[in-house]
C-alpha cells in the first residue's frame, strides 16, 4: 500500500479507499471505545482526523497514551465524515507508533 500526503487526501479525497499516511499527532480526545486522532505530515497546514476504536489491538496500551509530537502510521478506509469541520476521516484498521514524544521533554 503506497503511503499518501495528507494535502494530497484533502484536495482529492479517495472516499472508500484503503489508504496508508504517516505524520505526527496534532491531537488526540477519547470518546467511550473510540480515539479521535488529528494526524498531520507537513505537507499542508490541514491535518487528518484518524478515528481509532477498541477493537485494535493496540488500543489500550499504545493508542490511548498517544500525545502531541507522537509519530504514527495508519492505515484504514477513508470515509465520509458525518462531523462538522472536516470532509473525510480515515477509519484506523492498523496504527502502528513509530515514535513516542514524551511530554515532559517536548
Amino acid at each position: 500500500m503506497k503511503t499518501l500526503q495528507i494535502k494530497n487526501i484533502l484536495d482529492r479525497p479517495f472516499v472508500g479507499s484503503f489508504l496508508e499516511v504517516s505524520g505526527w499527532v496534532r491531537t488526540r480526545r477519547d470518546s467511550g471505545a473510540l480515539a479521535f486522532i488529528e494526524l498531520t505530515d507537513g505537507s499542508c497546514l490541514a491535518s487528518l482526523q484518524v478515528v481509532a476504536d477498541a477493537s485494535l489491538d493496540n488500543f489500550s496500551s499504545e493508542i490511548k497514551k498517544l500525545g502531541a509530537g507522537c509519530a504514527v502510521r495508519v492505515s484504514g478506509e477513508l470515509v465520509d465524515s458525518p462531523a462538522k469541520g472536516q470532509a473525510v476521516e480515515l477509519h484506523s484498521k492498523k496504527l502502528e507508533v513509530i515514535g513516542w514524544a514524551d511530554p515532559a521533554t517536548y
